[in-house]
């Protein structure tokens, strides 16, 4: 599975795309970064303009429809905002990630989901095909219950790859799953539902597509134009103490691994040989000490531990005061005081 799923991700991030809202094909390679956790993928661009949001968009199609065809069951969430990516450390968080994850983890089928900031994208963008709308509202079956989602409308994006034509019962549905995964009757309830909800969204959608634009429901804005103002900005606020959190957290490792790379080794070593002979002569006069304290730093700053005690009260609990003060002085090794 994890072989089909890594070549669905190579296919879907090698694509361009002719749309009528940009004079230029859109060239994914060169707008949109993958990279792999296991069954994990996880697609990224490098900034929140329409063009990115729309090849994001159709790289995440055509994921989801490779994977299917490799028989591989992928559930998806988009999300937007703050984002680390350390491609050369393999480094890679911020509260964009987690929101994608969650809300993709959390629902009960095949699909794609969309965090309310991005179908506001997504509206913007006014995708559809015939008369039918691309982005849809849906009451989405999750870990804990229905929920009100702006959802990819796949069936209809991908209606030309259907071998059979809906309605689809879930069991025609599981079908190409069946030779992985065993025969339907023998899933999981759980699992079972996956596909029961899946095939109901499929009719569904398929359902309002035949029957032409008079009665198609125009979908996909109402749950972010109803959406709180104040909830909005609450997220929005989560989302910026959370970067913060991260940067104050991460950025002296990053800088440290930086420094550290950019030294060389024999460098760093001779630094450790006159530390440990200044370290260890006695009495020490001032231009030693000062030269002593000089190689300390230089080494704190490239996340070498030298002359360090352990403060019991800090070091060995976990409270927020305690990861102030960690994070504190991660800082102060980066920096040098």
């Amino acid at each position: 599975m994890l072989v089909a799923l890594h070549a669905a991700r190579t296919t879907a991030t090698q694509t361009s795309i002719e749309s009528e809202s940009f004079d230029d094909p859109i060239h994914t390679p060169e707008m949109v970064k993958s990279v792999a956790f296991s069954d994990t993928v996880v697609f990224y661009s490098n900034a929140d303009t329409p063009r990115d949001f729309k090849a994001i968009f159709m790289a995440v199609v055509y994921l989801f429809s490779r994977a299917l065809h490799l028989r591989v069951p992928i559930r998806i969430g988009i999300s937007k905002g703050i984002f680390f990516a350390d491609e050369q450390h393999s480094i890679y968080a911020g509260p964009a990630l987690i929101e994608a994850y969650e809300i993709g983890e959390a629902s009960q089928w095949l699909g794609i989901v969309l965090s309310p900031s991005v179908a506001e994208d997504a509206i913007m963008q006014k995708m559809r095909r015939g008369n039918t709308n691309i982005i849809v509202d849906w009451d989405l079956p999750t870990k804990k219950g229905a929920v009100k989602a702006s959802v990819a409308n796949w069936p209809i994006a991908l209606e030309d790859t259907f071998h059979i034509k809906p309605p689809l019962t879930p069991e025609q549905l599981y079908q190409v799953f069946e030779q992985y995964y065993g025969p339907f009757a023998e899933l999981r309830e759980d699992d079972a539902k996956k596909y029961i909800n899946t095939a109901k969204f499929i009719n569904e959608q398929y359902a309002l597509h035949t029957l032409g634009p008079a009665n198609v429901p125009q979908g996909g804005g109402e749950v972010a134009s109803n959406m709180n103002r104040a909830t909005q900005i609450l997220r929005r606020a989560l989302s910026v103490l959370a970067a913060l959190v991260l940067l104050f957290w991460f950025a002296p490792f990053l800088g440290q691994t930086a420094l550290r790379a950019l030294t060389k080794d024999f460098v760093v070593q001779d630094w450790k040989a006159e530390f440990e002979r200044l370290d260890s002569t006695f009495p020490r006069e001032a231009a030693n000490e000062a030269r002593r304290l000089e190689i300390i730093r230089k080494l704190r700053q490239r996340g070498i531990a030298v002359d360090e005690g352990v403060d019991e009260s800090i070091d060995h609990n976990t409270t927020p005061y305690t990861i102030f003060v960690r994070g504190y002085r991660n800082w102060e090794r980066l920096l040098g005081w």
